[in-house]
């Protein structure tokens, strides 16, 4: 179960930072943000979920204390990281778009 988890996390990570660097980079119009914003929210639930559920199958395999705790923690601080580099991608690609004009 560990390792159809972790494969499903890979696969769910790796199109979401693609994803999230092409947005950012790549000049800026009102459509194209917002189907990269549908997109991100998609993989960055998508992303978390997974992470939850591999962290949750980890915690049971090593049999630590409060599981589900330790999966909610680890899940909520990628999600919380991967906010950050999004704000901070996209604020780089505004500020090129500005740049440019």
């Amino acid at each position: 179960l560990g390792q159809i988890v972790f494969l499903l996390g890979i696969f769910a990570v790796v199109p979401f930072w693609a994803l999230l660097f092409g947005f950012g980079l790549l000049p800026i119009n009102w459509w194209f943000s917002l189907a990269g914003l549908l997109a991100f929210v998609f993989y960055f639930a998508s992303a978390s979920l997974v992470i939850w559920l591999w962290m949750l199958s980890v915690s049971l395999i090593l049999n630590l204390a409060g599981p589900v705790t330790v999966a909610t923690v680890f899940a909520a601080l990628f999600a919380g990281a991967c906010l950050v580099l999004f704000i901070i991608v996209t604020a780089i690609g505004w500020f090129q778009e500005y740049k440019n004009r």
